[in-house]
Order: structure tokens, then sequence, then C-alpha cells
């Protein structure tokens, strides 16, 4: 590789020189004067030089001249590269001298390498021709040389007065912007350790110019205690880098205050690469330390107040990226704001939600404001939160739009509290139809037992009157027999309607179930596939007909769904264990053991419609003529009746499934007790009752058990009756309604109870809401019956009432 050696006391130059010929293929090497170049030339030949003329130790034509004249160089090609006040005259010496080019600064590049190229290769044809300059000619070209040297020199010496002369009036123009800035200068000189401040450097170190005697010590002793260290590393890394020194540091004044000072300065450094000087200037930055501490005293005010808020808040800038948030965002959204600060909602948020909440500041960015949006989120711990995200613009001190601050507030319990209100609502409107309806089916059903007393008294007596034998006896089975399914309706309205309150007991739901299910098959089309799965164990506590009655109407209703089509009928009891605060769905139950009936078919399904209304009595999809209307009805007010709930979910051409859930009982009941046979008395009752048809029935049964009766259709009148009662002959019992006029059959039995305390009474109604067995008891009422009344329930009630009063029970 061609090796180039370039002399130029300036370092841009030599720098410019070095890149442009390295980068065309040349090794390069540098010298700052002639004395070095002689001194590297000797070690390390180059191909060629280029040198400046103009330079300090030895100019370049001196070294031209002594380059000439050595026998190891003069075969090396010399080119002068200078701008140095050049004239034709300069370019004549140097090629006189044995210059074999001279090129003027600044040349294009490639004009100057192909100078180069042009120079290499005439050397190379001429190497073996040793330059000579005749004797007489030498001394022509040395008093030519002394002419432009004294020439050069005399125009530098112009130039460097006129430079002095500038550089003057630019120091006092600089001293004069130093103290209108509030500037000073220094200078440290490494050798001597001296250090020269300008005034503006004292005043700002608290000083007079005359206080400072120039020592690094007392420079020292100026800094602050805690910025001292740092202060002279900063010093010492600008040394050793040999970059600029920057550094913010504290001073302490004579009068005991404090100023921040800025300082800026670099090193100098001599021909042996060793630092000897540093310069640079300080400036007083006390207002601007005071105003960034206030600013950050503010900014710190304000990230308390905001992490004082309990709900999150965050601002962005214009970009959508965040500034900053609370803590109560960092701690809502599981992400510490270090996360946070510089991010885009795409980096924070599920792709579906950020693409919101960027539609949505754009939204706002475009129209600037406020602006308010509901959303469903998940937080780190995967729970759903419903949140309202409230944002507003907010502008720079110049009016520009800055970005968007807002706020998340959690609404998650208002929204649950607004479902469950609603829930309640709904429920409490179901119940209070359910109620008014229970009332009216009630007041039927009241009416209808009066009726069915009256046939089932006198038809029991009928048959009791005649032989078994008989046509007729067959004939008034026959009126029992449909005076009982007359009696299941009307317990069927009563248990729609709460009213119909039987004896519960423990009932194993299975047993129960399996005997329904072998009825059902046997009844059902051969179109329709009956799938049961029967793995409860547990009882409940209730009544069997009842419960079965559930599972037969809802199996019917599902039947009648197929009935066209066919299809499959799916029946499952399990035991099901709800868990504390299972959810709202079951909000209404105990936690704990539970039956669960499940009831599927494949049907047509059940419209959105009329789901709200299929458990109101009467009401009915079927045709004429088929159904009653009650059956889910009667379902419906059995399960609440039995403490559990129903749900239904169904689709329109896709079946339907209701599910049962009763609490279960702790225990199995043992077997259904032997009925007793009918017990006879002669003792003597008063019966009182407003239906006269009634009350002559019961007087009858009670006379045929042998009983002397006495009948009152009015509760007063019944009262004035006792009260003038024979002494001779007192009455034993007194049977009353409940429901009378003027006098309620609890009003009549507080009335005869004062007048004699042990007088046993007994209260019929059809209404067991208004009254039942606890709450006669504590009355002082001996017994309670449901309507209407059989003659067996009569018999026995009579007879354990009268006895348990004998024997002062």
């Amino acid at each position: 590789m061609i090796r180039l050696l370039v002399v130029d006391d300036k370092e841009e130059s030599l720098y410019m020189l070095q890149v442009l010929l390295a980068g065309n293929g040349y090794e390069v090497a540098t010298a700052r004067h002639g004395g070095e170049a002689l001194l590297k030339a000797h070690q390390a030949p180059p191909d060629l030089v280029i040198s400046d003329l103009l330079m300090p130790v030895m100019d370049g034509f001196t070294l031209m001249r002594l380059w000439k004249a050595d026998e190891r160089l003069n075969r090396i090609p010399f080119v002068v590269y200078t701008a140095t006040y050049t004239d034709p005259k300069d370019e004549r010496l140097a090629l006189d001298m044995g210059a074999d080019a001279f090129i003027i600064k600044p040349a294009e590049p490639e004009v100057f390498i192909a100078r180069i190229r042009e120079v290499l290769g005439q050397a190379e044809a001429d190497k073996l021709k040793p330059p000579s300059v005749p004797a007489d000619e030498e001394k022509v070209i040395l008093k030519e040389y002394a002419e432009v040297l004294v020439r050069k020199l005399e125009k530098k010496l112009l130039e460097a007065e006129q430079a002095t002369l500038r550089a003057q009036r630019s120091e006092e123009s600089l001293l004069l912007a130093l103290d209108a800035g509030e500037m000073g200068t220094w200078d440290w000189d490494l050798t001597s350790g001296e250090i020269v401040w300008s005034e503006g450097h004292a005043r700002l170190f608290g000083l007079k110019p005359e206080e400072f005697d120039g020592s690094y010590e007392t420079f020292r002793r100026s800094i602050h205690p805690d910025d001292l260290a740092q202060l002279e590393i900063k010093v010492a890394q600008a040394r050793e880098q040999r970059c600029l020194f920057r550094h913010e540091f504290r001073v302490n004044w004579p009068d005991g205050s404090q100023h921040w000072i800025a300082g800026q300065g670099r090193f100098s450094y001599n021909e042996a690469d060793q630092p000897v000087r540093m310069s640079g200037v300080v400036i007083d930055i006390t207002e601007r330390k005071a105003a960034e501490e206030k600013l950050r005293d503010n900014v710190a005010f304000l990230q308390n107040l905001m992490d004082a808020m309990p709900h999150p808040v965050f601002y962005k800038d214009a970009g959508g990226r965040y500034l900053g948030c609370n803590r109560a965002f960092e701690q809502f959204f599981g992400i510490p704001k270090k996360d946070i600060v510089g991010k885009t909602v795409y980096d924070i948020s599920p792709k579906d939600l950020a693409e919101r909440h960027a539609s949505a500041d754009q939204e706002l960015l475009s129209n600037p404001g406020t602006q308010s949006y509901e959303a469903a989120i998940q937080s780190p711990d995967g729970l759903r939160y419903n949140v309202i995200f409230h944002k507003a613009t907010f502008f720079s001190p110049d009016r520009r739009l800055a970005g968007i601050i807002g706020s998340v507030l959690d609404i998650t319990k208002l929204r649950r509290a607004e479902e469950e209100r609603r829930r309640a609502e709904t429920q409490l409107w179901q119940a209070q139809k359910m109620e008014a309806l229970g009332t009216l089916a009630g007041g039927i059903a009241h009416d209808f037992n009066n009726i069915l007393g009256i046939i089932f008294g006198y038809t029991e007596m009928a048959r009791l009157s005649i032989p078994d034998n008989l046509t007729a006896t067959k004939k008034l089975d026959q009126v029992l027999k449909a005076a009982d399914r007359a009696k299941d309706l009307v317990q069927q309205i009563l248990a729609f309607s709460r009213q119909g309150e039987k004896e519960k007991k423990p009932v194993q739901v299975s047993l129960v179930f399996k005997e329904a299910l072998k009825m059902l098959r046997a009844t059902i089309p051969s179109t329709i596939d009956i799938r049961s799965d029967i793995s409860s164990r547990s009882t409940v506590l209730g009544d069997p007909t009842q419960i079965h009655q559930v599972l037969m109407n809802l199996c019917t209703n599902a039947v009648h769904a197929m009935r066209d089509q066919g299809g499959t009928l799916e029946v499952k009891l399990a035991d099901v264990l709800l868990e504390p605060k299972a959810g709202d769905r079951y909000s209404e139950l105990e936690e704990g053991l539970h039956v669960q009936l499940i009831v599927k078919d494949t049907g047509h399904g059940i419209g959105p419609a009329i789901m709200d209304r299929i458990f109101d009595p009467f009401f009915t999809t079927k045709e004429a003529g088929v159904g009653t209307g009650l059956g889910l009805a009667v379902v419906h007010g059995i399960v609440n009746g039995h403490g559990g709930v129903i749900e239904v979910e169904s689709e329109p051409g896709k079946g339907t499934m209701f599910k049962v859930l009763i609490p279960a009982a702790e225990s199995l009941c043992s077997s259904d007790a032997v009925k007793p046979s009918l017990a006879q008395g002669h003792e003597r009752i008063l019966v009182v009752d407003d239906e006269a048809g009634l009350a002559s029935a019961m007087a009858d049964m009670l006379e045929g058990l042998g009983y002397e009766t006495l009948c009152r259709t009015s509760s007063l009148e019944a009262l004035e009756t006792f009260l003038h009662q024979p002494g001779d002959q007192p009455f034993d019992l007194v049977i009353t309604d409940m429901t009378m006029p003027n006098l309620t059959g609890l009003g009549l039995a507080r009335e005869l109870l004062r007048l004699k305390p042990q007088l046993p009474i007994i209260i019929c109604t059809g209404f067991s809401e208004h009254i039942g067995p606890e709450r006669i008891e504590k009355l002082g009422i001996k017994g309670f019956l449901m309507k209407p009344v059989t003659l067996r329930d009569l018999a026995v009630l009579v007879r354990k009432v009268l006895d348990e009063t004998a024997m002062g029970i």
C-alpha cells in the first residue's frame, strides 16, 4: 500500500486530508511541522510527502530544502498544498526549490487525488534521476526564499495585529455579554495551579475580584461540601475523556447564603498531549433551581392529590401515550406506573377494549370537551368489573390541545344492586300477582269446600246407614270417589294459593318418583322415550301426595309438548350441595344439601312472549277442553310451600327444561300410621257455621256417632245460646267455622274461653293461611280441622279433644 506523509499545523486540515486519502486506498501518516516530518520520514520513509508552507518550528520551504538535500529523501516526491498568502512568486519559488507539484487550497477532492496520482506516476518513471540544483542558481533561490518569507511574515504580522484588535473588541463584547447575562469566566493554568477569574465570576461566588487569591483551595472552600466530590469527578472525566465539562453545583457565599451555579469548560493540551489549561464559563442558576424546585413541589402536590383520590385517574398526551396515573389506577389494573408511562391502551388492554378506548379518544380529541362511557373490564385476578370512564381534554399554556385526562369509576356493586333490585321487583310483582290470584282461588275453594263438606257428610252417613250389598251402596261409593276427586282439585287450588297446609313429614323423594314413573310409562305414547336417572338418597320435609303431583304435572306437560312428533323425556333426581354464597341465582335458598329434580323434553318449547305467564293459574296454551291451566301454578305453589325454587329454560323448537330444588330433610320418615277406627260418644256439642247446610251436615255426622248437637248459623246467636244454656245441660264442646260475619270463629272462641276457660273448642276452616295448629294452641283452642271435613277426621279429632279435656290435658 502506498504510504503518504501529510504535514500541516492545522488539525482540521490534517483530519480532512487523512480521511480523503485513506478513503482512496492510501496509508497516511501525519506531522504538525517540518521538524516532526523529517523525524518521521527518517524512521519510515513515505512514498510521497504533502506539506503546507507556513508552520511553526520549521516552515514548508525549509522542510523542502532539507528534504531535497537529504540523499535518503530527495527521490521522494514533494507536493506543496497551501493557501497561505499565495501568489505566483510562491509557486515559482517552490518549484525552483524542487517541489514536484504546487496545489492551492481548497482543491476539489477529485482534482486533488488526480494530481497526487500524476505525481506518483512521474516519480516512478524518473526514480533513477536524482534532482540537482546548479550552484549559481542556489544563491538566487535562497534570495527569493528570503524575500517570500519576509513578505509572508509581514502579512502574517499585519493580520496578527488585526486579529489582536478584533480579539480585544470581541473580548470587550464578550465581557459586556457576560455581565448582561450574569455570567463569569475562568482560566486555570494547570502547570502553575493559578486560577484567573473574571469580575463576573467573583461576583457569582459572592466575592470581590481582589478577594480571590487565585488558588484552587480557595475555589474548593467556596463549593458546598455535599457537591464538591461530584464536581471533581466531573472535572476528572472531562480531562480523561477529552470532553466538555458541564455540571451544576452549589456555592457558599461569605454571608452564609447558598447559590446554584452552572459551569461549562474545556481542557487544552500541549504537543505532548498533556492537559495544560482549563477554561470555561459560569452562570448563576439559583432562580432557575428555585423555579424547578417549585415545579417539583407542584408536581408532587398534584400527584399526592391524585393518589389521595379513591378512583383510578390517568392522563395521556394527544398521541395516546400515557403521561402518568395515580396509585388507585396502578392497584386497580395491576400495572406499576413505570410500566404505564409511555405506553398506549394497546399495551395494557385487550385488543377489543383497546380499540374502543382509542376510538373514543380520537372522537374526544376531534371534539374537545368531556366524555363518558361504560365498559366491562377484567382485572389481573380474573374478576370482571363494570366501570364508567370519564374523560376530558386539557390544554397547554398557549392553548394548544395537549391531551386527555380521565378517571375510572367502579360501578360493579351498583350494577349488581340494580340487577338484584330488578330481580327483587320481579319476584315481588310475581308474589303479589300470585297472592292476588291465590286470594281469589282461596275464596272459590272456601265455598267449594263448604259444598263438599255437605256432600261428604250426608254421603258418608247414608253409606253407613245401609248394608254393603245393596246397589245403592255402590252408587254412594261413586259419589264419595267423585267428592274425593273434587277435594283433590280444591287441594290443588289451595296448594297454589298456599292456603292448603298439610302436615309435613320426611319423605324419600326417590321412592315417590319411582312409583310415579311406573304409572307414567303405562300412560304415555310409545313414540316418547323416557330416560330416568334417580340417584338421590335424601329425604325432604313435605307431603308425598304433593311431591308426586309435582312430577306428574311436569311430565304431563312435557308429554303434551311432544305428542305430535314424539321425542325424549328425561327425568333426573339427584342430591346437590349449595355452597355458602353460591350466588344470586339461589339467593332465596339456604346453603346445604338439596334434592334437585330436572324434567327435560324435546318438544316445541316455550316462546319468550309467554314465558312470564306459565305459572299463572288458569293460563294454558292447550286447546279448549284439554287441561285446566292449574298444572304449573300448582307445581309452583307446592315447590314454594316446600321451601324450594323452580326454574325454567326453553327455546322455541329446542324443548324445555324445568329444574326444581327443595331443601333436604335430616331423617327418613317412618311408614304412615294406621288410620284409627271411628270413635263415638254421648257428649253435648254446639256446632256453629254460617253455611246452614254445612252446619246441618256436621251435626248429623256427630249425631250419627252418638253425640247430642245443637246448630247455630250465626256466631252472635251461638254466643247468646251459650250464655243462656241450661245449667243441667252444659255444652261439652264447641265446633265453629273460622270465617263468619260480625264475629269470626276466633272472636267467638275468645269470648267463650273468657266465660269458660276450660271449654274445649275446635276450629274449622278452608284458609290455613289465616290460622294454624301453633296459633290455635296459643289461643287455648284444642283442635283444628281443614275443610272439607270427612266423617273419619271429625270422629277422631272430637274424641281426642274430649278425652284430653276430661284428663285435664
